[in-house]
C-alpha cells in the first residue's frame, strides 16, 4: 500500500558579496514532521562574517517555525472536526 505525506520545503543561502557561505533546507511534512540542514560552504568567510551569517540562520530559523506553525493549526483544527 502507497502512503505518500505532502511536503514544503524551504532552501536558503547566507552569502556574503556574491560568495555563498552557509546554506541551509528544512523540510516540514504536512505530519507536523521537520527535517533540516546547513552546511558551511566557505569557512574563512564564515568565521569573518560569524554574527551576519548566524542573523541569516535565526531568520531562515524563523521562516520554518512559520511554516510549522501553519500545518501545526491545520493539524489541530482537523482534529477538532474529528
Amino acid at each position: 500500500m502507497l502512503k505518500t505525506v505532502k511536503s514544503t520545503n524551504l532552501n536558503g543561502q547566507s552569502v556574503v558579496g556574491e560568495q555563498i557561505v552557509r546554506t541551509f533546507y528544512a523540510s516540514v511534512t504536512s505530519e507536523g514532521n521537520t527535517t533540516s540542514n546547513s552546511s558551511t560552504v566557505n569557512r574563512d568567510l564564515y568565521i569573518q562574517n560569524y554574527e551576519q551569517v548566524k542573523a541569516d540562520e535565526d531568520e531562515f530559523e524563523a521562516k520554518v517555525r512559520e511554516i510549522e506553525t501553519e500545518v501545526f493549526e491545520k493539524l489541530a483544527t482537523e482534529s477538532e472536526e474529528e
